[in-house]
């Protein structure tokens, strides 16, 4: 008797296993192509949070963002610019691994961006 309950629970306990492997794989927030920023835990801003949550960091199209001797400015909107120093490099401003710009953005707020490796 012993020996079938056995039999039965085993694949059972493995089902319950795989059900619930499906559904947390389900619910993990995907990052695409920005999970190499989500996944490095250095990647910090200013104040020492990291710069990427499941949806705060986007590839950025180059038009948007300029240099200059202060460091990387941001077309934010109409006219506007958001700058991030080139004194945060290590603290905000970082590389990119890709070649693409990248920004992460909080609650409206820049906090990270990543430029391509032209020198920072």
């Amino acid at each position: 008797m012993q020996e079938n309950r056995r039999l039965i629970l085993y694949p059972l306990a493995a089902l319950i296993y795989a059900a619930a492997m499906v559904v947390v794989a389900k619910t993990a927030p995907a990052h695409g192509d920005a999970a190499w920023i989500m996944a490095e835990p250095r990647y910090l801003d200013a104040n020492g949070v990291h710069c990427c949550g499941p949806s705060d960091c986007h590839r950025e199209h180059a038009t948007k963002l300029r240099e200059s001797p202060e460091g990387i400015w941001l077309a934010v909107g109409a006219g506007d610019e958001v700058l991030m120093p080139r004194d945060r490099i290590g603290r905000g401003l970082y590389t990119s691994i890709d070649g693409d710009w990248w920004v992460c953005r909080r609650g409206g707020e820049v906090k990270c961006i990543f430029k391509p490796s032209t020198g920072i």
